[in-house]
């Protein structure tokens, strides 16, 4: 049964339905989960990834938990996305900030890694879903530097524990379903 509503508030429910993809494919690169990072593409989507990657949404997903589970702490952060609804096709440009972690062994230190992009979304409304059918990513900026963290030299507290920190998740399971809020088994 279709439900009629009033193309204002659709156009409301679309943007938030096309939100909650940045936000799943944030929380699914931040924890490095697959079936997550998977579950924000079409089948046959294409993802071209700053000379990164060109292909497929599924072999980018591939590529980018490879890398991701290398990494120590990670954070993805997408701004407000811009969305043009056309029917049941949207465009999409957002800015997004990502901080890594690199924690490798042998001779090299730990160092942060902080990017900033614009991702350009092309996203299909299928079987009543929005999920990404192309992307672009852009890089605009990147820095390395070393791990200098203080936690505001006490600012805040006393040094807060491994248990306080990105890793170590209290959210994971907090929402209950397993697709979108737990982590991989």
């Amino acid at each position: 049964m279709t439900v009629e509503r009033d193309p204002e508030i659709q156009a409301v429910i679309d943007k938030l339905a096309i939100q909650e993809v940045y936000a799943r494919y944030m929380r699914g690169a931040d924890r490095a989960d697959r079936e997550l990072l998977q579950s924000c593409f079409h089948p046959g989507a294409v993802e071209s990834h700053s000379g990164i990657h060109d292909g497929s949404g599924e072999s980018f997903v591939d590529l980018a938990i490879g890398l991701l589970q290398k990494l120590g702490r990670c954070a993805h952060y997408f701004m407000f996305p811009m969305v043009e609804l056309h029917g049941d096709t949207a465009l999409s440009e957002c800015y997004a900030i990502a901080f890594h972690r690199v924690e490798r062994d042998g001779d090299q230190e730990a160092y942060d890694s902080v990017f900033g992009a614009r991702v350009l979304d092309k996203f299909e409304r299928r079987n009543g879903e929005w999920k990404i059918a192309s992307r672009r990513v852009i890089y605009d900026w990147q820095r390395d530097m070393p791990v200098m963290e203080t936690w505001g030299r006490g600012f805040f507290g006393p040094v807060y524990s491994d248990a306080g920190k990105g890793n170590a998740d209290p959210s994971f399971g907090f929402f209950g379903k397993r697709s979108v809020y737990d982590p991989p088994r």
